[in-house]
């Protein structure tokens, strides 16, 4: 094994090194959290990944100095500088100068990462190497999210409150991030990867068992919005994938079986540990009415099973020993497990994010010239208690663009999208790249919380540098154009 890594890692620097450990830190985007204190608009808190995104700021100190004059001269670094300083400069008006200060800080630390990850060297060593780190470690968190799955029909110890299978019968995994649609994020980007890699780099079995592995794992969470995402996300892949033309159906056709067979698989290892469940009544076809009703968001409602026990159904209170969830309904006697505390689709998971996207909406309408220039970074949880009183303080908008709209106003915003047009400019020359942030953009609809998501701009920075053409010249050791994304067909294998 030593002799093993030592030839992956000779001639690689302390940050290409550090780089390497990306893939695997960002799964532990929220758990261990280390709390400090609280107020009554923020929790002041941070994670490994916060950790490790100074540490990386710290080692690019020098690498990216060295280059700064070729730095300089991308779009992409000096149109973030400007979105980064803007946030800086809405301190001086923010309604929450203290969460300001820490938002416009936790871009800055994203921005020296970003300096870091384009200076760093060997890019054609570099990047298909992390890349494989990338899917090994979504493959084992998807094992760990199917585990999560079986470890919660009997213990609720560890995982997330939104997470139990009190709530339908079975668990939705989240790994270690703050909840399951922030583990589904954490799986685009791998998902994304491996579609281009087995639709497109003739990846044998074990390339589209691993596939279906993390589409599996993606389902089990039922986000919707993280779904849906890696569906546009994949369908990018396919359309802007190199060999079009006549192939194009046959890819459709693979994604399609393969998405099925995950939503199948993932369905029946739902009902399974639901069926298993010593704690509550449901059964596993139970399971399968409940995921169909969720996703569906209440349209299809599949017949429901008839009761084992055609006794009629009583209230009776059970034992005061006996953990009962809100809601819980006992059949039989006061002896039988409860059912679980949701029978179907929950509005609530819907309304309550519509409805915090309405009220951003309706106080940036109302802000005046603020408008323009947002109400702080970090603010938005503020100004609509301020002015609508319906929410608390500490609340989040989850949608990026209102709640971005909101906090930076429209000239924060726009430069936001600079940003992204930047980015897309910089991936030119392998527009498959592009599903990954299509998968995001998507996502960013139903999706926000920085310090919690900040997988998503390592992971962009990264694609960045490895589209990036590299300057020739003296520092043509460090900065050959890397070929990585085609390299030759035993290379990602």
């Amino acid at each position: 094994m030593k002799k093993w890594l030592d030839s992956r890692l000779s001639g690689l620097g302390w940050l290409e090194r550090t780089l390497l450990l990306a893939p695997v830190i960002i799964w532990f985007s929220y758990l261990p959290n280390f709390h400090l204190w609280r107020t009554d608009t923020m929790n002041v808190e941070f994670s490994l990944v916060v950790i490790y995104c100074c540490v990386v700021a710290l080692l690019g100190l020098p690498r990216w100095w060295s280059q700064r004059h070729w730095l300089w001269c991308q779009p992409l670094v000096w149109l973030t500088l400007l979105f980064v300083l803007w946030n800086w400069l809405g301190i001086v008006w923010s309604v929450n100068p203290g969460r300001s200060l820490l938002t416009a800080g936790l871009w800055s630390v994203l921005w020296l990462d970003g300096l870091a990850i384009l200076s760093a060297r060997q890019p054609s060593r570099l990047w298909p190497l992390f890349a494989r780190v990338l899917v090994g470690a979504a493959t084992v968190m998807s094992l760990v999210a199917l585990g999560q799955v079986a470890y919660g029909a009997w213990f609720d110890w560890g995982l997330c409150q939104g997470c139990l299978a009190a709530g339908f019968g079975f668990v939705r995994p989240s790994g270690w991030a703050i909840e399951p649609q922030f583990f589904g994020s954490l799986l685009l980007a791998p998902i994304v990867y491996q579609g281009y890699v087995c639709l497109w780099r003739s990846g044998d079995w074990r390339q589209w068992a691993v596939w279906l592995l993390m589409m599996m794992a993606l389902y089990t969470t039922l986000s919707r919005g993280a779904m849906l995402a890696a569906a546009i996300g994949l369908l990018a892949v396919v359309l802007l994938g190199r060999g079009r033309g006549r192939r194009l159906p046959v890819r459709l056709g693979q994604v399609l079986s393969v998405a099925l067979a995950a939503g199948v698989l993932g369905m029946a290892w739902h009902a399974l540990f639901t069926q298993f469940n010593p704690r509550l009544a449901d059964t596993g076809y139970d399971a399968v009415v409940k995921s169909v009703h969720q996703l569906s968001l209440g349209r299809l409602q599949l017949p429901k099973a008839a009761p084992a026990n055609p006794s009629p159904t009583t209230t009776t209170p059970p034992p005061a020993s006996t953990p009962v969830p809100p809601g819980s309904v006992y059949l039989g006697n006061s002896t039988d497990p409860p059912r679980a505390q949701f029978d179907g689709y929950v509005a609530r998971s819907t309304t309550e994010r519509t409805g915090l996207s309405a009220l951003a909406l309706q106080t940036w309408r109302q802000g005046g010239w603020a408008a323009l220039y947002g109400v702080g970074a970090g603010g938005a949880g503020r100004a609509i208690a301020s002015h609508t009183g319906q929410i608390r303080p500490f609340e989040i908008v989850q949608n990026e663009y209102l709640a971005l709209l909101l906090e930076v106003g429209v000239i924060g915003l726009g430069s936001w999208l600079a940003v992204l047009v930047a980015w897309c400019w910089s991936c030119r020359r392998q527009r498959w790249l592009w599903a990954l942030l299509l998968a995001y953009l998507a996502q960013w609809l139903f999706f926000a919380g920085l310090p919690n998501a900040l997988h998503v701009y390592l992971l962009l920075a990264v694609a960045a540098s490895w589209a990036y053409p590299r300057p020739k010249g003296k520092q043509g050791g460090d900065f050959q154009r890397s070929n990585a994304l085609h390299p030759a067909p035993n290379t990602l294998q």
